[in-house]
């Protein structure tokens, strides 16, 4: 069984929908959840999240008022790391966790600074698989890991947290 990163843009009405409801991913699958979008990166989030937390960190930005506190690298936040863990939505992998509108802008203004040619520069398939990140198909595939999946998968998770952040909404993290 593999584990599949998703990733779900919505407001908060629409996250409300999904908290009282016990077939809150159905309900999203079937796009009944208005203003929803749900995408899903396949296995590449480990790789995704290796790269990122290898370039520089974000510039700090004024946060007063928001319980958000950037660290040193915002990666971490496409495990929903840093987010607030949904016990009420409940995915294969464990709870899933939401991203605040303050989150998502500020991960998604990250994620719009970053030149693909950065991170083709970090990527490593030796050290990857050494470290185990999953799904160590690294070596194996060489730059076609990078060029043909880590690639556009980052593409789309780029363009859905910049619909978010244009949008003001959530994103909702989680596995299955």
């Amino acid at each position: 069984m593999s584990v599949i990163a998703t990733y779900t843009r919505l407001n908060a009405t629409g996250l409300d929908s999904c908290r009282a409801n016990p077939n809150w991913i159905e309900a999203l699958c079937s796009r009944s959840i208005p203003d929803a979008e749900t995408i899903d990166i396949d296995k590449a989030c480990d790789g995704i999240v290796w790269l990122l937390s290898r370039l520089p960190a974000p510039p700090t930005t004024n946060t007063e008022g928001v319980s958000f506190v950037l660290q040193s690298s915002l990666a971490p936040l496409l495990w929903g790391t840093g987010g607030t863990s949904e016990a009420s939505l409940n995915a294969s992998y464990g709870p899933a966790s939401s991203l605040s509108v303050e989150q998502v802008r500020e991960f998604s203004a990250w994620l719009q600074s970053i030149d693909p040619a950065q991170m083709r520069a970090r990527y490593d398939p030796r050290t990857m698989d050494a470290e185990s990140v999953y799904p160590q198909i690294w070596s194996e595939e060489g730059l076609a890991a990078f060029d043909d999946y880590l690639l556009p998968n980052f593409q789309t998770l780029q363009a859905l947290f910049s619909r978010a952040a244009n949008a003001q909404q959530h994103v909702l993290v989680f596995f299955t």
